[in-house]
Formats: structure tokens, sequence, C-alpha cells
């Protein structure tokens, strides 16, 4: 099985890398924001289609003159290649932030990390998610999914460093929250007392 660690996520996403699909998906979603179809929209999919169109537009942009990212497509797959070692999918998530995808033979596939697909590269998803209303962006977050179950989820919204306390380990019933509330803070001071805050648990997706 071809799973990422922590301390892997961490040394990776925790410089530029996270920065730029942060950035990717903010500006993908200013373009939707000023652009006319947001009124005419019939279809949730719609949006995502949109999203995920300009997404992988702006990385195109952005990773131009780099030499350790590029966008490339992997066995019908199109996201990001980080270091040679992970390919990163940028994908519309639920609450429970998993990915909704239509359920073809290749897209189970990229989500069973018992198959190599990819010769040795990792798979993962970066994920955002828009708030009740749908009029702006919730979460960021990189995960990595193994069939229907989320195997861990690393915040990626705020500005705060990444390291391998931030990454979220991911078992059981799904619960409500943003991805900020599922961060373990170690050592973490009230009031005098070192508490340490349990994450919280992310179900499996339908």
């Amino acid at each position: 099985m071809i799973t990422f660690q922590d301390r892997d996520a961490s040394e990776i996403f925790g410089s530029h890398h996270a920065a730029l699909l942060r950035r990717c998906i903010h500006l993908a979603w200013e373009d939707w924001s000023t652009s006319p179809y947001g009124a005419q929209m019939q279809t949730k999919s719609f949006r995502a289609q949109f999203m995920s169109n300009q997404i992988i537009y702006w990385a195109k942009q952005e990773t131009e003159g780099l030499s350790d990212v590029r966008v490339d497509t992997v066995h019908g797959n199109l996201g990001l290649v980080i270091q040679n070692r992970v390919f990163v999918r940028p994908k519309y998530a639920r609450m429970n932030f998993r990915s909704s995808n239509y359920p073809t033979k290749s897209a189970i596939a990229f989500h069973d990390q018992s198959v190599d697909l990819f010769g040795g590269i990792a798979r993962l998803e970066v994920i955002y998610t828009l708030n009740a209303l749908g009029t702006a962006i919730q979460d960021i977050c990189l995960t990595q999914r193994h069939q229907n179950k989320i195997m861990w989820l690393l915040p990626l919204l705020g500005d705060t460093e990444l390291t391998q306390s931030n990454l979220v380990p991911m078992s059981g019933q799904e619960r409500s929250g943003t991805a900020a509330d599922r961060i373990i803070k170690t050592n973490k001071k009230s009031h005098g007392t070192a508490q340490q805050d349990q994450p919280k648990r992310g179900g499996d997706a339908v």
C-alpha cells in the first residue's frame, strides 16, 4: 500500500507547495465569484467543473518555471506532480471532507491505495469545501483516502506553519466542524493547565 506518512506530508507541504495549492484554489474561486455563471448555475456539478478547470489553469500559471512541481495527466487524472513523489488532484468535497466521484473503474482505483497506479507515486487530493450557502470557501485540505476512508487530513487554509502536529488521522464516525477544529494541538495550555485536543473523526464516503 502506497501511503504518505505525516513526516513526508509536513516535509513537502510545509514549504511553498501548500501556499501554491491554496493560492490556486483562491484564484479559481475569485474567477467563479466574478463570473456571470453563478447566477445562472443549475447544478452544483457545473460549479465543481468550473472550479476544477480554473484550479488547473492557475496551477499551470503558478508552476511555470518551477523544477519540482508540474501539472500533468497521469492515467487520465489531471493534477500536480510534486517532486516526482506525489500526485495531487484538486476536488470539491462535502462537509465530511470526502470528494464526490462518479464510480467509474478509474475513480475507484484512484482511491485504492493497495494498487500502484503511478509507479510508486503517492496519490493525494487537495479538497475545498464551501459554507452552507455556497458563497465562500470554508476549508482547504490535503487528504489521502483509501477506498471510502480518509486516512489523514492536513488543513491548508491558514497561514500556520505546517508540521506533523497539524496532520489529523481520521477514522470512525464523521463529525461536524471545520478542518481547523480537527488539528491536533499538543501541549496546549489553558488556565495554566496543559491540555491536548483529541482529533475529531471523519466517516465513510457515499
